[in-house]
């Protein structure tokens, strides 16, 4: 079907400041200017998480977990006491200070500030479905307004490795999260008047 031609030509990765990025930019441009509108391109700078790596393990058993870094937080080794939250209410964030906590749900603004003012030492999120055979774990990262809340090392794993995990219920957990920061040039096709 016609409508979706678009969706087929722009089925492929296109990561921030990539030459893909600028390919889909084309195909956007060349769409837009179909419909007899003019269109120009304008280049903004972006914040981006350059080669991040994490380690999850239990230090009392030196078994490992599979994760991913969140990207623009913190940075660093932690070792500290395991707490997982159902939901973040007050009554369990009121244990979550200097812990590293698993927690449900995605990093949206409430749930960082949550534990950002629970001060706690780190934090695991996961992603999928309890139904999946396999799941991919996601490549996370904190945007800005997040990121001005301030920032501490987290993970993400697979939900499967999260229930392990807290079947387990460790005492202690440790996790690692290295990465760097930089600047790309991301490009924007802009509508401007028409023809």
């Amino acid at each position: 079907m016609k409508k979706f031609d678009l969706l087929e030509k722009l089925s492929f990765e296109r990561v921030v400041g990539s030459q893909e990025e600028y390919r889909a930019m084309e195909v956007i441009k060349a769409e837009i200017e179909t419909y007899d509108v003019q269109v120009e391109i304008e280049e903004f700078t972006i914040d981006f998480a350059e080669e991040v790596t994490a380690t999850f393990e239990i230090p009392a058993t030196q078994e490992t977990f599979e994760v991913t870094g969140v990207g623009m937080g913190g940075t660093g080794e932690v070792e500290a006491a395991f707490l997982y939250i159902d939901a973040l209410d007050p009554i369990s964030l009121a244990q979550a200070k200097g812990k590293i906590v698993l927690f449900n749900g995605g990093i949206t603004y409430a749930s960082y500030k949550k534990i950002i003012e629970a001060q706690v030492a780190g934090f695991v999120t996961f992603n999928g479905d309890c139904y999946d055979e396999q799941t991919d774990i996601e490549e996370r990262y904190l945007r800005p307004k997040l990121q001005a809340l301030g920032k501490i090392p987290g993970v993400t794993m697979s939900i499967r490795e999260a229930e392990k995990l807290v079947r387990m219920n460790p005492q202690t957990v440790k996790l690692q999260v290295q990465g760097q920061e930089s600047s790309r040039t991301s490009p924007q096709s802009c509508s401007n008047n028409s023809r």
